[in-house]
């Protein structure tokens, strides 16, 4: 409002007495306001960034508190509908826009505090804005017109060697335009992750954590019972992805080295992440205070019951992580996001999707078969397997669009880079625990299993992928590490869950069937 003169000011006054109701209605905001802000960021000026954020200022300082409060509401909840059910079209223009919009809201300071603390979480489920929707058959059909598989039967050779290309290249164009839509979710997270804006009380991120924590807590479940943060997998993943990397642009821009990337494990002593009465790798969080009470003080690490804090020798070795605490707290909220929801849906998708087409796919390689074996006089027979054929070819067609999907966003290289990078983070702070001496068992044992099934993942679901984990420059070094982790852990007295035990010795019982891995543990075997 300072950058505005005073007959600006009283003719906006003027019309905001007419407008300011209207915009409190469902109805004309998202038919007629939100309309109007995308018109203005669909015409690609300089400008465009400028008038959003003056119509934020110019909101509130003229309107009333409630008044603002609701109209934002309204704004946000539309923007979301908006996003949620709109048609999808070849580029996802309009999905863009829409996001484009929050991202520039939230860049008043007042505005994305309000909308943290009393809109994303408790009006609506914020993860739902992360969530990019496939595109149905009918725009597949526009941005996938060939589609490839590998067959046996190749009449064509440089036909087929025509229709991989074509293929390869609709995977790569929907790889860029979905590839746009989640740089506008990094920058919105990034403006929810602020940390220097302390002028009008609490940080937006410190109001976040809080938030997406009960998000976690209400999605962190084994049960049947429905709560009102739960989300879908397709939804947790997508929010997963989006979350780590924001927060791997986040650790580069405070210089924070890979080897500093880890979650203390005075963090795990301390209480200072909730983990909402998650098992401990030893058991129960108030048996382990008991019986390692007197080298938790030694430590130096605070307990909320204990009030009171010693040198703190502990925390000079085990802290060295450059960064705020906040950002500690993030990495373990990704982790967390992996380990109960993540997975989950990789695996479904890996195990559906790819097992289904590889299956339509052998079975019209056998109804070809069939065909060519099937004597010119025996018609009927001939027909019905022609008839076979012809609806096994329309399911590959059909299921080879749908695995473009997969292939373009939910297997990218960059998907893979994110659960890479994770699965090292876990790995080191698995790693320093260990070396700890007893506070390894204070560590929650999700992050045993995400050691398990990170490697699961990255050996086995990102297939068919672009880029195969073996090309990671970093795959030798987390193979040995890996190799380290579980021949030192299958037979960890310490780990007392029978299921976690259990999967270690799974995973240790598959690495050895595998010469690349079994060399791993042959060349460890000496030093172990």
């Amino acid at each position: 409002m300072n950058h505005i003169s005073t007959t600006h000011v009283l003719i906006l006054t003027h019309i905001f007495e007419h407008l300011v109701p209207r915009m409190k209605v469902p109805y004309i905001m998202q038919g007629a306001v939100i309309p109007f802000l995308k018109q203005i960021v669909e015409t690609e000026t300089d400008a465009r960034d400028e008038l959003i954020g003056k119509l934020v200022q110019v909101m509130w300082g003229l309107m009333e508190d409630h008044e603002i409060k609701l109209c934002l509401e309204q704004l946000v909840l539309g923007l979301l509908t908006l996003y949620r059910f709109c048609n999808a079209e070849n580029d996802y223009s309009p999905q863009h826009s829409y996001l484009y919009i929050l991202w520039q809201l939230f860049k008043h300071e007042s505005t994305r505090k309000y909308a943290v603390k009393w809109i994303l979480f408790d009006k609506m489920k914020f993860p739902l804005f992360i969530y990019i929707k496939p595109p149905d058959d009918v725009i597949l059909q526009h941005i996938v017109p060939v589609v490839w598989w590998k067959s046996e039967h190749v009449f064509d050779k440089q036909q087929d060697e025509h229709n991989r290309k074509a293929y390869n290249e609709s995977c790569d164009q929907l790889r860029r335009h979905v590839h746009q839509l989640e740089d506008i979710q990094v920058c919105i997270l990034k403006e929810l992750l602020r940390n220097d804006d302390i002028s009008k009380g609490p940080t937006t991120r410190f109001l976040f954590l809080h938030k997406f924590r009960e998000l976690i807590k209400g999605n962190v479940n084994d049960n049947d019972v429905v709560t009102a943060q739960q989300c879908s997998l397709p939804v947790l993943l997508a929010l997963f992805h989006r979350f780590v990397s924001t927060l791997r642009d986040m650790f580069k821009e405070k210089h924070v080295a890979t080897e500093d990337i880890y979650v203390p494990v005075d963090r795990f002593v301390n209480e200072s992440l909730d983990y909402f009465d998650l098992q401990r790798v030893g058991g129960l969080k108030s048996h382990l205070n008991k019986i390692h009470g007197k080298a938790i003080k030694e430590s130096g690490i605070l307990l909320p019951s204990t009030g009171q804090l010693s040198s703190m020798s502990f925390s000079t070795k085990y802290c060295n992580l450059a960064a705020d605490k906040s950002l500690i707290e993030l990495l373990d909220g990704a982790i967390l996001l992996y380990s109960y929801g993540a997975h989950k849906q990789l695996q479904k998708m890996s195990s559906v999707l790819s097992e289904t087409v590889d299956c339509y796919i052998t079975a019209l390689d056998d109804a070809m078969d069939k065909l060519n074996r099937c004597p010119p006089d025996n018609v009927d027979v001939h027909l019905e397997l022609e008839r076979s054929r012809q609806v096994f070819e329309e399911k590959v067609v059909e299921q080879s669009r749908h695995l473009s999907w997969l292939i373009a966003v939910i297997n990218s290289p960059e998907k893979l880079e994110d659960v890479a990078w994770l699965f090292d983070s876990v790995l080191r702070t698995v790693e320093i625990a260990e070396s700890s001496g007893v506070f390894f068992e204070f560590m929650p044992e999700f992050y045993i299993t995400v050691c398990v099934d990170g490697y699961m993942a990255l050996k086995n679901f990102f297939k068919p992928s672009p880029v195969p984990f073996t090309s990671l420059p970093n795959y030798d070094s987390l193979l040995r590490r890996y190799g380290i982790f579980i021949a030192k852990h299958f037979a960890d007295s310490r780990i007392i869950n029978i299921d976690a035990k259990d999967s270690v010795v799974q995973s240790l019982a598959c690495f050895v069937c595998y010469d690349s891995s079994l060399k791993v543990i042959e060349g460890l075997c000496p030093r172990l």
